[in-house]
């Protein structure tokens, strides 16, 4: 009796073990972060009446499954000038991405929202506002200052159809604690994470 016993348990261990080894285990999602991300919009002479456009600059792509900057005719899901964010779908692209910006604290969103309302660039409207919806743009203008609003994330559907959630933490290089309105523009610092298994969470996968 005592061998058959130690035989049954010998073998219900093997199969949580081998259990253990083929079930994939939970691991926390990385935060990635960029810094001095140069995008800086187009400069004018404000002297003129109306401005005169004096330097036109270009977009600049980044991919985050890859997370990196990319070529406009890579696969990219957002490209920044200046405050203009367009995302690759809609009207600026093929690629499908929507994108969203809810009131969230980043660190505490661990899901997205089941309120959050995706949209694709439009005409009347890019995905992340800029001018349309003050409400939920990502920054605030003042005194000749961008500023990114606290307790604003942007929530993206990428080309592949997984989510991010980004937080804008500065428009100017080194990110000074008080930027000027001479201080270098368009230079992005962001922290995002990026859910590679299409899931609507943020702090586990299974991957």
């Amino acid at each position: 009796m005592r061998k058959t016993y130690l035989l049954t348990l010998a073998v219900m261990m093997l199969a949580v073990v081998a259990c253990s080894e083929d079930d994939p285990q939970p691991v926390a999602l990385e935060v990635k972060s960029e810094s001095n991300f140069e995008a800086p919009g187009d400069i004018y002479d404000y002297t003129t009446q109306p401005p005169t456009l004096v330097q036109e600059n270009d977009y600049q792509y980044y991919d985050f499954s890859t997370n990196s900057e990319v070529s406009a005719t890579g696969d990219w899901d957002v490209a920044i000038k200046g405050t203009t964010i367009i995302t690759n779908g809609g009207i600026n692209g093929d690629g499908g991405v929507q994108a969203t910006t809810v009131a969230a604290i980043f660190d505490e969103l661990d899901e997205v929202p089941a309120s959050a309302t995706f949209a694709a660039d439009a005409e009347a409207a890019l995905a992340i506002n800029k001018n349309t919806d003050f409400a939920n743009r990502w920054y605030s203008y003042a005194n000749g200052i961008i500023s990114p609003v606290p307790g604003r994330v942007v929530l993206i559907k990428d080309t592949e159809g997984n989510y991010v959630k980004l937080e804008i933490q500065c428009y100017y290089r080194d990110c000074p604690t008080e930027p000027t309105a001479g201080s270098d523009n368009g230079i992005y610092t962001f922290r995002y994470v990026y859910q590679p298994d299409g899931s609507m969470q943020f702090d586990f996968t299974g991957n």
